[in-house]
């Protein structure tokens, strides 16, 4: 009597395909080795994006630990947009966040030398794990979010090399971007968010040098914002309590504009606030989108 196993392989596959990531690979490696085997061949049934999240418990900490190791041992080739999403996780004491961190250090080190991944989110991070040990050239994209109850600066220092092909980054939290810290010289893209972490963050400098950056997002910048009258390639550009630039008027290619929570004492100067905005404005043709949202 012919059995399911009796299938060919093409056929195992297509059935495969149409079953949900998590049936794929909590239920068929379990039916018998052939299939489990099979699974983990062919490359049409391996997982591309991957979103993920931990809880500060031990029974986290091991899940953690377990999808680190498949990661490092089959995942690494295949995935291309990893989101890792650790709550408390990340937010234990130092020595027992040692072995998570080196757990998700050694994962990522596999997925960039395997150079596929191309888009990667870490999210409620206490630190910034070595995520550049191994060359991360294939990203494209990266999001880091620090917790905000982590008061400490946390250090953003890859080697420049190691993210060379990132195109848009996102730093949320408590990020130190110092005036010897590099930032990718190949951003397209970058959103910066200070928010409720200090009262004398001032814009680096070191923006300038971002010849290629067309969308830039700040959050709570005081101080260095006409430095932003270098950045010549800027398409959109978006501000949360902050003021317009006084060398907003230089930026010509300028598409967009957004003004979040500018902070206005009264609500009746909100429409004196809002023309003293648009009156630099003028000379920027190619302006289409204008958004401002007073803060009183």
């Amino acid at each position: 009597m012919a059995s399911i196993h009796d299938l060919a392989e093409a056929d195992l596959v297509a059935i495969f395909s149409q079953l949900s990531l998590e049936e794929r690979h909590r239920s068929v490696p379990f039916v018998c080795r052939s299939w489990w085997q099979l699974l983990c061949s062919v490359p049409q049934l391996a997982p591309r994006s991957m979103a993920v999240s931990f809880d500060g418990t031990q029974r986290g900490a091991s899940r953690l630990r377990a999808f680190c190791a498949w990661l490092v041992a089959r995942g690494a080739g295949t995935i291309q947009h990893l989101s890792l999403k650790f709550g408390r996780g990340l937010s234990m004491p130092p020595q027992l966040r040692a072995q998570p961190e080196a757990d998700v250090t050694a994962a990522l080190a596999a997925c960039g030398t395997a150079g596929s991944l191309t888009a990667l989110q870490l999210d409620g991070l206490a630190g910034t794990p070595a995520i550049w040990a191994g060359s991360m050239r294939s990203l494209r994209r990266l999001e880091i979010v620090v917790q905000r109850a982590h008061h400490d600066l946390q250090p953003w220092d890859p080697p420049v090399q190691s993210l060379a092909g990132l195109q848009e980054l996102s730093l949320y939290g408590s990020m130190d971007l110092g005036p010897s810290i590099p930032l990718p010289a190949c951003l397209t893209k970058l959103h910066l968010n200070y928010r409720g972490q200090f009262d004398d963050v001032a814009l680096p400098r070191k923006l300038t040098a971002l010849t290629r950056l067309h969308t830039l997002e700040l959050d709570s910048p005081e101080d260095g914002l006409e430095a932003l009258g270098e950045l010549t390639t800027l398409r959109r550009l978006s501000l949360h309590h902050s003021e317009a630039p006084g060398c907003i008027s230089q930026l010509t290619c300028l598409e967009s504009l957004v003004l979040f929570d500018v902070c206005v004492e009264q609500e009746d100067e909100a429409e004196a606030h809002l023309v003293s905005v648009v009156a630099p404005l003028v000379h920027l043709q190619k302006l289409t989108h204008l958004a401002f949202s007073p803060d009183w």
